[in-house]
């Protein structure tokens, strides 16, 4: 099922004039429509780009099962933990224009990172916290490497905190590891967020927008969808246990409970997965 086309930024070609066969690409459209007729996935868009020219590009399935609305080229998905790499750029930015060091201790930019300590096991088995071995640094936090844990991200999103109170209150819990001495999947690049807004004296959404979504022609990426891009918002569907895809997550206007329907500007743009 294929959407009408709308404007994208890159030209579109015939697959032979960048060297695809277009028998082969057709089984790309084989597999996909099988996945939607196996009820695998909802809906999908393939993309096949080659020497700066789209090949191929196709939609299939639905956007929204329950209000049987076909899947569209210009339809908006959730990038969640690809939030990362936007944010990691950003800091890199900053780290080009020489606002700091990826060895820089972050407690110059963000001083409550004065007041980390470490939860160890004392010699009596008990848990005690002491200083860190050494300051946390930018590097630390672009690599997981800080001790952080991945604990009150979503408690602050559903309470409404901003991210200077979020960093503010992380600090305040104790690191699960030494710095720079184990790998360990955390919020630490949410509070990379936050260093940004720190040192470029801009906010973390808008220092996105205006270095890095306007000058790449990112028209479409933000922390929120608004009221008139509401209805490109794609469904998130998962499996439920006996295979049937069901719905993963309201995008409704609903309490707070709601922890990120994405329909409303949130408090707290959250650079790990926002």
């Amino acid at each position: 099922m294929s959407s009408s086309a709308v404007a994208w930024p890159v030209e579109r070609c015939a697959p032979e004039v960048v060297g695809f066969c277009p028998r082969r690409l057709e089984r790309i459209a084989e597999l996909m429509n099988r996945y939607v007729d196996e009820g695998i996935i909802a809906g999908v868009i393939t993309v096949a780009a080659r020497r700066g020219k789209i090949a191929h590009l196709q939609c299939f399935g639905m956007q929204d099962i329950q209000k049987r609305v076909p899947m569209r080229e210009d339809a908006l998905f959730r990038i969640y933990s690809m939030s990362k790499i936007v944010t990691s750029a950003a800091v890199l930015m900053l780290m080009e224009e020489g606002r700091f060091l990826l060895t820089e201790p972050v407690v110059r930019f963000l001083p409550e990172f004065g007041q980390l300590r470490v939860a160890v096991k004392g010699a009596d088995g008990q848990e005690e916290l002491v200083r860190p071995k050494r300051p946390v640094t930018v590097h630390d936090l672009l690599t997981h490497t800080a001790g952080m844990t991945y604990e009150l991200i979503h408690e602050a999103r559903e309470d409404g905190w901003t991210l200077k109170k979020f960093v503010q209150e992380f600090c305040k819990r104790p690191l699960r590891r030494q710095p720079g001495e184990v790998w360990d999947y955390s919020a630490a690049t949410d509070v990379l967020g936050r260093l940004i807004e720190v040192v470029s004296g801009t906010p973390f959404e808008k220092f996105l927008q205006k270095r890095m979504f306007e000058p790449l022609g990112m028209t479409d990426t933000a922390f929120w969808a608004p009221p008139e891009k509401v209805a490109r918002l794609a469904t998130m569907y998962r499996p439920d246990e006996s295979g049937k895809l069901v719905v993963t997550e309201d995008i409704t206007d609903k309490p707070k409970r709601v922890i990120r329907p994405f329909v409303q500007k949130p408090t707290l743009p959250s650079g790990g997965g926002g």
